[in-house]
C-alpha cells in the first residue's frame, strides 16, 4: 500500500471516530435521562476496564516509568474531564456542547503556548481570542436570552470546567508522549484508573440499596448506550484515532476536532428538538469564525484567500 492510500486511510478513519462521537452526544443525552452521570462514568469506565486490562502487561514497562504522569492524566482526563461532561450534558443541550467542543482545542492550543512555550502565531491568538468571545456568547446564552442563573447556565459552567480539564490532560499527555510512544496504552489505562477512582466516591455518595436501585434502572436501552460510550466511543474510537495519527502531521489530525460538533449540531436538533436561538446563532458564527482565522495556516493557499488573513499572519 502507498503512502498515500494509507494516509488517505488514517484521514477517513478520523472522519469515522468523528461521527462515533457526534452519536455519542445523543447517546449520552439519553442515558442521563435514567441514571445520574457520576453513576453512568462508573459503570461505562468498568466495561472499559475489561478491555484494556489485557495490556497491563505489555505496558508495565511505561507504566513503572511514567507512573505519576500517567496517574495525573488519567484523573485529569476520566473522572474530571468526563465528569464535568457528562454533569454539563446532563443540565445543558447538545448545540452547547458542540460550542464547547469546538473551543477546546483552542484553548489547549494556548494553555500549551503557556505551559510548554509552545509557538503561537499571531494569527492564532487572533482567532482563539474570537473564538472564546463566541463561547462567552453562547456560555451566557441563558441569560442574554432575558432568563436568569437555570440549570441551562450551569450547565454551561460545567462545560466549561470540561474544557479546562480537558485542556490540563492533553498537555500532560504531550509531556508524556515525549518519552514513550504507547498513546494507545496510555489512553485505554485512563478508564481503567478513572474506574478505580471514581470506586469510593461511589460508595460515599449512595447506599447499597440506592446503588442496587440504580442498577435495577439500567434496562436493555440504557445498558447498549454504556457499552456503545465504553467500548465504541471509548477503546475503539480512541484506539482509531491513535494510529491515525501515526501517518498525519498534528495540525492534519487537529482540523479532524471540528467534525464532531459539526455532526452532532444537527443530530440534536433532529433528534432531541433543540431550538436555535438568535444568542446562539450569534455565538456561533464568532466561534467559526474564530476557529477558520486560527486554522486558516493549515489551509492550501490559494489566490482568493482574504488579503485581511495574509496581513494577520506572522512570518
Amino acid at each position: 500500500m502507498s503512502q498515500e492510500s494509507v494516509r488517505n486511510k488514517a484521514l477517513m478513519s478520523l472522519v469515522f471516530v468523528s461521527a462515533i462521537w457526534a452519536v455519542a452526544a445523543i447517546v449520552i443525552k439519553e442515558v442521563l435521562l435514567v441514571i445520574p452521570p457520576i453513576f453512568f462514568l462508573w459503570i461505562r469506565f468498568f466495561f472499559s476496564s475489561l478491555v484494556t486490562v489485557k495490556s497491563l502487561k505489555s505496558g508495565r514497562t511505561v507504566l513503572k516509568k511514567h507512573l505519576k504522569l500517567i496517574v495525573l492524566h488519567s484523573l485529569l482526563s476520566a473522572p474530571l474531564a468526563l465528569g464535568f461532561l457528562f454533569a454539563g450534558i446532563e443540565r445543558t443541550g447538545i448545540l452547547n456542547l458542540s460550542a464547547a467542543q469546538v473551543v477546546a482545542p483552542i484553548v489547549t492550543m494556548v494553555a500549551a503556548s503557556i505551559f510548554l512555550k509552545e509557538k503561537i502565531t499571531k494569527i492564532e491568538k487572533t482567532g482563539a481570542l474570537i473564538t472564546i468571545i463566541g463561547a462567552t456568547i453562547i456560555g451566557l446564552e441563558p441569560v442574554l436570552s432575558g432568563g436568569s442563573f437555570n440549570s441551562q447556565l450551569t450547565g454551561n459552567l460545567f462545560l466549561a470546567g470540561f474544557i479546562v480539564f480537558d485542556a490540563a490532560s492533553v498537555l500532560v499527555l504531550k509531556l508524556l508522549m515525549k518519552s514513550t510512544k504507547e498513546a494507545a496504552f496510555v489512553t485505554d489505562i485512563s478508564f481503567t484508573i478513572g474506574f478505580l477512582a471514581l470506586t469510593p466516591i461511589i460508595f460515599w455518595v449512595y447506599s447499597s440499596a440506592e446503588i442496587v436501585s440504580l442498577f435495577s434502572k439500567v434496562d436493555l436501552i440504557v445498558l447498549l448506550g454504556v457499552l456503545y460510550m465504553a467500548l465504541v466511543s471509548g477503546n475503539l474510537a480512541f484506539t482509531i484515532r491513535a494510529s491515525a495519527q501515526k501517518f498525519l502531521k498534528v495540525e492534519e489530525a487537529s482540523l479532524f476536532g471540528y467534525l464532531t460538533p459539526i455532526m452532532s449540531a444537527p443530530l440534536a436538533v433532529l433528534f432531541l428538538g433543540e431550538k436555535l436561538t438568535l444568542v446562539f446563532v450569534l455565538g456561533a458564527v464568532f466561534t467559526a469564525a474564530g476557529v477558520f482565522v486560527s486554522e486558516s495556516k493549515h489551509l492550501p493557499s490559494f489566490k482568493t484567500r482574504p488579503k485581511w488573513l495574509s496581513l494577520l499572519k506572522n512570518h
